[in-house]
């Protein structure tokens, strides 16, 4: 997945302030604020969980899903539909402009045949698609450079 999907968000999202009309738009987060002599961001530490982000249809014990995931469609390759995940989740954390994330162990190993006892633990190449979207993301707009957590922020490539 190259294209944009959240396309209808034009830009990085950026402080408001509570009058603003603009929904997207923060309220009271402004990352450059200074509280007790720390900027706003360094006291915060925001992250985006990709697993109860990007890993719902949004259904409840009141219906089927709402949410449109187009990786989450039965019949797909599941380590198409994990590179499709991981580029929405980068597009959308880089919208953000939030410094960090934070993902479980089938975001990088998602289902892949049908041992069980291997289900989920063959390299599937997704720790690099995550480490190379956040080396992009880096690019458009984090921070960049050897300190910046998004960055840095890689998947672990084995056991230590």
């Amino acid at each position: 997945m190259t294209q944009d999907f959240f396309s209808e968000v034009s830009g990085r999202i950026s402080f408001g302030g509570l009058e603003s009309s603009d929904p997207l738009t923060y309220k009271v987060y402004e990352p450059d604020r200074l509280v007790l002599g720390k900027r706003m961001e360094d006291h915060l530490r925001i992250a985006v969980c990709l697993w109860h982000s990007f890993n719902s249809s949004g259904s409840d014990v009141f219906g089927s899903g709402t949410f449109d995931r187009p990786w989450l469609e039965s019949g797909l390759d599941p380590l198409a539909a994990g590179r499709a995940r991981l580029d929405a989740a980068f597009e959308f954390i880089a919208k953000l402009g939030v410094p960090f994330y934070c993902f479980h162990d089938r975001d990088m190993a998602p289902e892949v045949g049908t041992n069980p006892l291997w289900a989920g633990r063959r390299p599937t190449g997704l720790s690099t698609t995550c480490a190379r979207l956040c080396r992009r993301r880096a690019l458009a707009g984090h921070r960049s450079g050897p300190t910046s957590p998004a960055a840095t922020a890689t998947a672990p490539e084995g056991p230590p």
